[in-house]
């Protein structure tokens, strides 16, 4: 088997991010001979809805890429794989010490698509369209944003990605996504319903 461990970014969430990334850390400090030997999934994300724009990573991102490199470093990965947006590839890089070059691409990590939700506001998607946030709540493993995906489908196409690269890789793997993707996947392998993947 193969452990899976998760830390979410969140953006504007400062003082939830940093305990999760404090918490993260100490907990591969306890067990780092477990981390050492078994699969290491990382994840950076977002509270929905914000822009999914491939943005570089902050400030805050970069260092905290660092910090984890700094107790991952010893880790000899046989391969480092990320979603293709920027900051993923970014974080990757700084994690496993490797040039931006030598990181994979895996386009079933990439961050659940928003359709016609990305980009806006809490605000604006509530105003543009009404009842549907709360609708997504209320059903949040199916329902589909407008011209988007849902959680499941996310499930659907990353798992198979994630299973194929535990398969194919004989040793340590390094797998950088995003909150919805991590969230997705480990609720579907978990066995947990997707209706609470926010939870």
């Amino acid at each position: 088997g193969f452990t899976l461990t998760g830390m979410e970014w969140h953006t504007g969430y400062e003082q939830a991010r940093e305990k999760a990334h404090k918490a993260f850390l100490k907990q591969l400090k306890k067990d780092a001979k477990a981390a050492r030997q078994n699969f290491i999934l990382y994840g950076m994300g977002k509270v929905m809805p914000e822009p999914e724009y491939d943005l570089p990573l902050n400030a805050d991102g970069v260092r905290q890429a660092r910090d984890l490199g700094r107790w991952l470093g010893a880790i000899p990965f046989r391969r480092v794989c990320a979603s293709p947006l920027s900051r993923a590839m970014e974080t990757a890089a700084l994690v496993s010490g490797r040039p931006a070059a030598a990181i994979e691409p895996i386009d079933a990590l990439v961050e659940i698509d928003l359709g016609a939700w990305e980009g806006l506001s809490l605000a604006e998607v509530q105003t543009r369209f009404p009842g549907e946030y709360e609708q997504r709540g209320r059903n949040l493993a199916a329902y589909r944003t407008p011209a988007g995906e849902s959680f499941s489908e996310v499930a659907d196409r990353a798992c198979p990605a994630l299973a194929d690269l535990g398969r194919d890789t004989p040793g340590p793997l390094l797998v950088v996504a995003h909150m919805g993707v991590n969230r997705a996947m480990l609720s579907r392998l978990l066995g947990r319903p997707l209706a609470l993947l926010l939870d």
